[in-house]
């Protein structure tokens, strides 16, 4: 056998660098996100959740050509999120994805040859929050368009709608209906309370709630996107198994997992069953 060249070498310590640990990161894809608890069956929605834990239904349309796919991996991420300090935002994001089990990183150069039908790519943005991280979202409203000059001018040649363009609605559309009876709900309830009585309010973290919901597995390639690596870089390709903030069906699905929450927890309160106290409920109830 042939000693392996200086040149393959450093492709294998570039490897090394760039995508560590892949086979990890494989394995953790066949992670639970969501396991609705037994107690919650009678609801008549519980059967769909149950088969939601392996992944809600998704349909992008129609595959991309190899044009597209090869224009939208040249392009790579949005120009939002491309600076140094964003950069850095970006993969310390998904290396936490990546660990919590919700996202894998795999070598373009690894699967070009072979991509499954699904693949496509969509430039991930970065959104600038006032004094906070900024939030990492997929512009899944992203057309792909190969640039040409004419007359001095740059023409874009549309070769692919974008992501929730070409998305056929799957999700139930009534859960999320009800968000715009939230305030009401809320307003009617403090109405209703005798004058002197402490009112208690907290919220979902909806920013982190997206992350519980997968995919199925063979539609997770629809969600791709290119990693932004210094030039001359291994190119690497995100593949998200979550729901991801940007789908044009997240909200959809989100909305009616938690709108079933919100029917158990009413059921617990109508029940008046005692519950074990929260962790964190000492610091919430009044001193008096």
């Amino acid at each position: 056998m042939e000693n392996d060249s200086p040149a393959t070498n450093r492709a294998t310590e570039t490897r090394k660098k760039h995508a560590p640990g892949l086979a990890p990161m494989a394995q953790a894809q066949g992670k639970r996100l969501m396991a609705p608890n037994a107690r919650v069956d009678f609801h008549p929605f519980a059967e769909t959740l149950h088969d939601w834990e392996t992944g809600v239904p998704v349909d992008c349309g129609e595959p991309l050509t190899w044009e597209t796919i090869e224009t939208a991996v040249e392009k790579g991420a949005h120009k939002s999120a491309i600076t140094d300090k964003l950069i850095t935002l970006i993969e310390e994001d998904v290396a936490y994805q990546v660990k919590a089990g919700f996202s894998k990183i795999v070598l373009w150069d690894d699967i070009k040859t072979d991509l499954p039908s699904s693949f496509k790519i969509s430039p991930v943005a970065v959104i600038p929050q006032d004094g906070r991280r900024g939030r990492i979202i997929l512009d899944l409203s992203f057309a792909v368009r190969l640039e040409q000059k004419h007359d001095r001018r740059k023409v874009g040649l549309l070769l692919q709608e974008a992501v929730n363009d070409t998305t056929v609605p799957l999700a139930p559309r009534r859960p999320v209906r009800e968000i715009g009876k939230v305030l009401p709900r809320v307003l009617e309830f403090m109405a209703s309370r005798e004058e002197g009585q402490d009112i208690l309010l907290s919220k979902v973290d909806l920013s982190d709630g997206f992350w519980r919901i997968i995919v199925e597995e063979a539609a997770r390639w629809n969600f791709c996107y290119v990693m932004p690596d210094p030039p001359g870089a291994p190119i690497r390709i995100v593949v998200p198994s979550a729901l991801q903030m940007g789908w044009m069906e997240s909200p959809q699905y989100f909305c009616t997992a938690t709108e079933t929450g919100r029917d158990f927890i009413q059921w617990l309160v109508d029940q008046e069953i005692d519950c074990p106290p929260h962790p964190l409920e000492k610091f919430m109830l009044p001193q008096d």
